[in-house]
Parts: structure tokens; sequence; C-alpha cells
């Protein structure tokens, strides 16, 4: 059997292996301790001691503050995480960056002229996560009715996103699926919104080139862990020009046949149809020819 002291050096050594080799995973609303130490270190009056913090984490989190129990408490320490100098306690989520998957040097030099131990510290942390939201909704159960437009001519529809986290949401990776070919994405993507900024817009345009209904679905890729894929459906239906059409057809001649003076005018009719979507509108109407006067 090891000895006593050999057997708590081992524990400790299988301690400080599990920190630096365990990935650690929380959920999105986790705040709290990202890693902490409990060994003591002993600094010498005048002297630096470094400890090197492993932190194998998801790209999301970020590092708040520094915690570290020193005595004796008033003594004067200079402190640096990564070579910049920070206050302990205080926050230093602006001098550390996502992500957190790296090698962080934690370097303490006791300025005092009286010996100092260190008895713990910890990084405290929480995740800096985008969450997407949008007007009108992502994934809603009723598609977005754009409208009638008229073949040959465009309608734009926008869709207002909003980052409501505390990390810098991305749109990524467009896909239109659907009637494709009427639709395109006026908005260059991808599209980055900062924790905080106002709503962006997202500009679809629609010309549909035959009559008919038309649906078609967007589907976008972002970095919202509770949304990794939003998708929009659209409805919209394109209509015909007005299309003349008679009986007779234009250019045919008419027959009155003969027609008896005492016995009072002809009659003809002519029948017009209009088998286009939108309204025909007849402007004006003449008769031309040689006895243009016996006709009205």
């Amino acid at each position: 059997m090891y000895p006593k002291s050999l057997r708590v050096n081992l524990i400790g050594l299988i301690i400080s292996l599990f920190f630096l080799n365990t990935t650690l995973v929380f959920a999105k609303s986790f705040e709290g301790q990202i890693q902490c130490n409990t060994d003591s270190l002993s600094i010498p009056a005048g002297e630096t001691q470094s400890s090197v913090i492993t932190i194998t984490d998801k790209p999301d989190f970020i590092i708040k503050n520094l915690n570290i129990t020193i005595t004796p408490a008033n003594l004067n320490l200079s402190i640096q995480l990564n070579d910049q100098d920070i206050i302990v306690g205080s926050p230093i989520s602006t001098m550390v960056n996502s992500p957190i998957n790296n090698t962080w040097t934690l370097k303490i030099t006791n300025n005092d002229t009286t010996a100092g131990t260190i008895t713990g510290w910890c990084l405290n942390g929480g995740i800096q996560s985008p969450e997407y939201q949008s007007d009108p909704p992502s994934n809603a159960t009723n598609a977005i009715n754009v409208g009638e437009i008229n073949v040959g001519q465009s309608v734009e529809t926008t869709i207002k996103i909003q980052n409501i986290g505390s990390g810098s949401l991305i749109i990524k990776d467009p896909i239109l699926n659907g009637d494709v070919n009427e639709v395109s994405i006026l908005t260059s993507l991808s599209l980055t919104i900062a924790k905080g900024s106002t709503p962006q817009e997202l500009k679809i345009k629609f010309k549909p080139q035959t009559h008919g209904t038309f649906t078609a679905t967007l589907k976008l890729t972002t970095n919202d862990p509770d949304k990794s894929s939003v998708q929009y459906t659209f409805d919209y239906s394109g209509l015909a020009p007005p299309e003349y059409s008679s009986d007779p057809e234009p250019g045919q001649t008419i027959d009155f046949g003969e027609i008896e003076w005492l016995w009072g005018p002809g009659e003809y009719s002519l029948t017009v149809q209009n088998s286009g979507d939108l309204p025909l509108t007849i402007n004006s109407l003449s008769i031309v020819g040689t006895d243009k006067n016996f006709l009205n």
C-alpha cells in the first residue's frame, strides 16, 4: 500500500488531470464557476508565481471574473491573466473573448515584504449566447401571405430579425424551396447582429412570371443553440394581365345583310370578353369607313 502522503498526492494528480481533460457542458442558462483550484500556493515576498489554467469548453463561454482567497487578506499583490493586469473580483469579460478553449496563465506577484499564501482561486463565468427572434415569427403554423402580384411585377416583403440574447447572432446559409424561380433574397447573408443592437431587416422579393398560386419556403441557419434552423413559408398569387377577346374577332368583317330602309335600322351585337385576372378597360370606340355615317 502507498504511504499516506503519496496517496494524497496521487489523488491531487487525478483531480488535476480531470480538470485538464474534461469537456464541461452547461445549459444555456449557466451562470457560475467555470473552474476552481483549492490548492495552496505560497508566494515569497518579492517573487512571482504562475499557475497554468487549461479550460476546454463550449465556444460561447466568457470569463466574467476571478476570485482569489489570499492570506493575509491585505497582501500587496499584482495579478495578471494572460499578461493583462486584472483586479481580483472585478469583471474581466472585456479582456477575455470567446471561445474559451485555451490555456490561460495566472501570474501572481507578491509586492509585499511579507510572504503570502493563495488558498484558492475560481474563474467565474457564463454563457454568451445569442437568441433569435423575428417578426413575423419563424416556424409558424400559418404561411406568410404575400398577396396578389401582377405577373411580371414584383413585391418585397421584410422579416425583422432581432437578437435578444447576450452573444452575437449569426444568420447564414439560406435555402429556398418550392417555387424558387420567382423568389430572390435581397439581403446579403451571412448576417451578424450584435447583442443589444437594433433589429435587422431581411428582404425577400417575389416576382411571378405566370398566372397561378404559389408557395415557397425559406430556411436559415443560426448560431442560437435553441434555434439552429428557422423556416418561413410564403403564399402568393400571380395575376395575369387583362386579355381582350371578342366575337367576332378583331379584323373580321361584320355583315349586316340587306336592311330595308322603311323598316328601321339593323342591329348587330359585338361580344367582348376578358380572360385575364386584371380588369380590362376599353377607353374608346370609333367607327371608320366610307359609310360610317350610316352607323352609330
